[in-house]
């Protein structure tokens, strides 16, 4: 009942605010599921992104006169980034969406964007040779963990990392050690088995400022792990605006300090930490090619949900 649209121009445009719903509706809720689920799907995003304040000016919307045919949301974040989304399935070629994508593209480039992305189902492949058609390449496979982290009724992590560190302190994140951050986290991604690539893909302060928009920023949560003034580690959450929920948005070892045992103390730490302040779920993402990685994560409760094929590429126009 949402897509009746009147005089839908027979071209790719930005969508009216009258056509969101129904935009929304077509991209990003999977077209597989019932009416009621997709309509559940766009009430929590719309809650969501009005509780961050995610401007929702670049939905597309394309028409025959009278009802949408192919639609694609294009989330900006901050770090000069943005998220395509788009319907699956769907009866457009491949070779329309390749060319509505490029479209978008160019205005995304236009506009700032630094970097473009998408998330597909795995068994989605139209769209994925249409996005590879529009200039995206794989970067990973994403697999998506879970863990309850309730303070009701989980206990503590213990991890003993006393033969491997001689004196361990943790910092919290600050304007005045946002260097310190930068040059850690710069240097957990040599030799990361976690999307390699994806690194020289963007600058470090636009990296940093991505992970800040992933769910609501508290320096409080942001943590970098050293051994006496050595930084080492660090581990990133992101909290929920509307429910006691967290995401681990990342975490990285210096090289110097891996094999150690080092990631299960800093992951210890941050579940603890997020479990003591009544966080009741954390969420992450890791590439699926990083085993040592998901079996960290699955040692300390983790368990896998599902999985998504990451699509990138930057606009040759941007800035």
């Amino acid at each position: 009942m949402h897509e009746q649209m009147p005089h839908l121009a027979h071209e790719l445009r930005l969508a009216s605010d009258a056509q969101r719903w129904a935009v929304l509706r077509m991209s990003i809720t999977d077209g597989r599921t019932s009416d009621a689920e997709r309509d559940h799907h766009v009430k929590a995003f719309l809650e969501y992104a009005s509780a961050m304040r995610w401007p929702l000016d670049r939905l597309w919307a394309y028409g025959d006169g009278t009802r949408i045919r192919w639609s694609c949301t294009s989330l900006t974040s901050p770090g000069c980034s943005s998220m395509v989304m788009v319907p699956y399935p769907t009866d457009a070629s491949i070779a329309q969406v390749a060319t509505w994508m490029q479209q978008i593209v160019r205005y995304d480039g236009k506009h700032g964007t630094k970097l473009i992305q998408s998330l597909l189902y795995l068994e989605d492949v139209g769209n994925r040779t249409a996005l590879e058609a529009a200039g995206f390449h794989e970067i990973a496979v994403l697999q998506y963990l879970e863990r309850p982290a309730n303070a009701s009724r989980d206990p503590e992590i213990a991890v003993d990392c006393s033969s491997s560190l001689t004196a361990p302190n943790w910092v919290a994140y600050s304007p005045s050690r946002h260097a310190e951050f930068c040059d850690l986290i710069r240097a957990t991604y040599v030799d990361s088995l976690d999307c390699p690539g994806l690194a020289a893909l963007r600058d470090i302060d636009d990296v940093i400022e991505g992970h800040k928009g992933a769910g609501r920023f508290d320096p409080g949560n942001w943590f970098l792990l050293r051994n006496s003034d050595t930084p080492i580690a660090c581990i990133l959450f992101g909290v929920s605006p509307l429910r006691p929920s967290a995401e681990l948005v990342y975490m990285g070892v210096h090289p110097r300090f891996r094999g150690r045992g080092i990631g299960q103390f800093v992951v210890s730490h941050g579940v603890n930490v997020m479990r003591n302040a009544g966080i009741q779920g954390i969420t992450l993402a890791v590439d699926a090619r990083n085993v040592p990685a998901i079996r960290l994560y699955e040692s300390a409760g983790f368990r896998t949900t599902h999985s998504r094929r990451a699509m990138v590429r930057k606009p040759t126009n941007c800035g």
